[in-house]
Parts: C-alpha cells; sequence; structure tokens
C-alpha cells in the first residue's frame, strides 16, 4: 500500500528531527522507563463524605469535654527578620484543660520538679505566674501585644483549641466544604470552615486518608493569614473519644512553636473540672502587672 504523499512526508520530517536529536554514533533510539513506587498511603486511600467526616471530627475528636494529663513541653522563638532562634530545653509539665475556655498549664523544673511557669485562662482572661521573675501578670485574652521576645507572646489561650478540637459546625446554617490534597506521603480529605457572618476562612482541617485520622489544623485570622497551626501524631483512643498526644503548635505572627508531648498513662477524659482549678492565686509579695 502506498502512503499518501501528506503521511509519508510527516513520518520523514519525524525521522529526520529524532536522528537531529541523538548524540553522533547512536543507531537508535534509547528509551528510559524508571519505575516510580506509590506511597503506601495512596493505595490505602479511603474514600469519604463530608458529612460522615463532619460526623467522625464531632463524636471523636470534638466530644472531649475536659483532659488532665502529664505532658513533656518544648519551646521554640524564632525571629526570622532579627536573624536568631532560640530553643528552651524540654520540661515536665501538668495540663488540665475543661471547655469552653480554661486551661491550666504548670511548667516544672526537670530536678527540683518546682513551679517554673504556670500559666491559665478562664472566661477571657489570662494569668501568667513567673517565681523566678517574682512577676504575676494578668490581661484579656484579646490583647494583642508583640514583645521582641518570642517568650512573652506565649498565651494559653493558643494551647487551648490546638489541645480540645473545636466542633464543626452542622445544619442548614453551617459553612462548610471539603476539597482532596496530596503529597508525596499521603492523601487528605481537607475541610474548610467559613465563619457564617461574612463567609471568610476560620479553619481548615486535614483529614489523613488511610486512616481517616485528624492530622493538622489551620486558623487563621481575619485579615486571611494563618493564625496557628497545628499538627498531631500519636493518636490516642479512649473509648469512642480520640486524643491526639502528640501536638505541634506554631503561631507565626507570635514568632514561637510549642511542642507538647502527652503522656498516654496519665491521660484522662471527662473528670469534673471546677472554675477554682483554672485560677492562679497571686502569692505574696509578688509583683503584679496588668496589662491593658
Amino acid at each position: 500500500m502506498n502512503l499518501p504523499a501528506s503521511g509519508w512526508a510527516g513520518r520523514t520530517l519525524l525521522a529526520i528531527l529524532m536522528l537531529a536529536l541523538l548524540p553522533a554514533g547512536c543507531r537508535k533510539v534509547v528509551k528510559t522507563k524508571v519505575r516510580v513506587e506509590t506511597a503506601p498511603a495512596h493505595r490505602e486511600a479511603l474514600e469519604s463524605t463530608l458529612p460522615d467526616l463532619v460526623q467522625r471530627i464531632n463524636r471523636s475528636y470534638a466530644a472531649v469535654e475536659s483532659l488532665v494529663a502529664k505532658v513533656r513541653l518544648e519551646l521554640e522563638g524564632h525571629s526570622p527578620d532579627a536573624g536568631y532562634h532560640e530553643r528552651y530545653r524540654k520540661a515536665p509539665s501538668q495540663l488540665i484543660a475543661k471547655r469552653p475556655d480554661a486551661i491550666r498549664i504548670n511548667v516544672l523544673n526537670p530536678l527540683t520538679r518546682t513551679t517554673v511557669v504556670a500559666m491559665a485562662s478562664r472566661q477571657a482572661r489570662f494569668q501568667i505566674w513567673a517565681p523566678t521573675k517574682n512577676k504575676f501578670v494578668t490581661g484579656s485574652t484579646h490583647l494583642e501585644r508583640d514583645y521582641n521576645n518570642p517568650l512573652y507572646n506565649v498565651r494559653p489561650e493558643h494551647v487551648l483549641p490546638a489541645i480540645l478540637i473545636e466542633p464543626l459546625p452542622t445544619g442548614p446554617a453551617a459553612r462548610v466544604l471539603m476539597i482532596e490534597e496530596k503529597d508525596a506521603r499521603s492523601k487528605y480529605y481537607v475541610i474548610h470552615e467559613l465563619d457564617r457572618r461574612n463567609l471568610r476562612l476560620k479553619r481548615r482541617l486535614w483529614i489523613e486518608r488511610s486512616k481517616l485520622e485528624l492530622v493538622r489544623q489551620d486558623y487563621y485570622d481575619p485579615d486571611g493569614k494563618v493564625a496557628g497551626s497545628i499538627r498531631y501524631t500519636e493518636p490516642a483512643a479512649l473509648g469512642q473519644e480520640v486524643v491526639n498526644t502528640g501536638v505541634v503548635l506554631e503561631r507565626p505572627r507570635e514568632r514561637y512553636t510549642l511542642r507538647l508531648q502527652l503522656d498516654p498513662k496519665s491521660l484522662k477524659i471527662g473528670r469534673e473540672l471546677e472554675d477554682r482549678h483554672f485560677q492562679l492565686p497571686v502569692p505574696p509579695g509578688a509583683e503584679t502587672i496588668t496589662l491593658q
């Protein structure tokens, strides 16, 4: 069979181009085939729907009403503009938290087991007691102060939503949507929670699909910037409820990163915690500072 002129000319041109691309002395086309290994979590990705994932978050992670645990805490302060990075060594700590707005953290000296710093927050007020400096600081949780030292920007109310997961809204007025994302290791369902009043992005939650576990949360400020980014590992199931015992909280604006490792053996949920547990008494002779 004779090829049409146009087909013959096209094939001739293609052959000339291929020959031109070959190194001198080569007489045949060499094709390289590289096998790319698919990540196990990609192959094991599960299917789910937005209503099912909202229910899973609310019934497991957001069902924890109160929490008591021993914690290993590590703080990093960083300021790229100032060109420094500070890391404070891990310290044993005690943490209690209760919905909707109460948390207390006692950071202990590893050797003496005495309090290095105590922080508490309840009903839109925070308290910080630093025995080594003999200072007792209190103020509103809505207060925004940017200190040069990131250590002074740490607030107990920043930790609360990282420890006690907020439930996702449900019902006709709920403004939530879902997209899919993936990286080299895993595939994710990403839930977007929007503010009901102005529809701005309030929060995003990453659900790793091979186990349908919550692995990350990001909170956003009114300007659309990340206010807090929280990554989770090592989930512990306590009946139907789930608590992530590995927590890394990043606060970009305040320039600090807080790592918390909860001791699973000490973890207790659902305990009755009274308001007095979240009230730090002012020590006699302490310098009291009220931030306005």
